[in-house]
């Protein structure tokens, strides 16, 4: 029978206390989307990790730059295809929700 096996951690390469690193995460096979809604100083972070060969390695970090702290940005995550989307329940620019 088919049965699963631990692979490989996930971290950061930045990682920060408390962020919540792996509060949502999605994956399409070779690319992973993970959320960290308390990183980004605050904010809220989605790191993207692509599979390469048999390794998976951050290939990046998006973070807002235009939201109030506390945004929650990666509370959400959804992949589909070649595309992703990630949440902020909690963010507002120039302080219209």
């Amino acid at each position: 029978a088919d049965r699963w096996v631990h692979h490989q951690r996930l971290t950061p390469a930045d990682p920060e206390p408390y962020s919540e690193f792996g509060y949502s995460v999605t994956t399409n096979g070779v690319t992973a989307v993970i959320g960290a809604p308390s990183g980004g100083r605050g904010h809220g972070a989605v790191y993207v990790y692509r599979l390469e060969g048999a390794q998976w390695v951050q290939a990046g970090k998006l973070t807002l730059s235009d939201a109030h702290p506390y945004a929650n940005f990666g509370e959400s995550v959804a992949i589909k295809g070649d595309n992703f989307i990630a949440g902020a329940p909690e963010a507002y620019v120039d302080g219209k929700e």
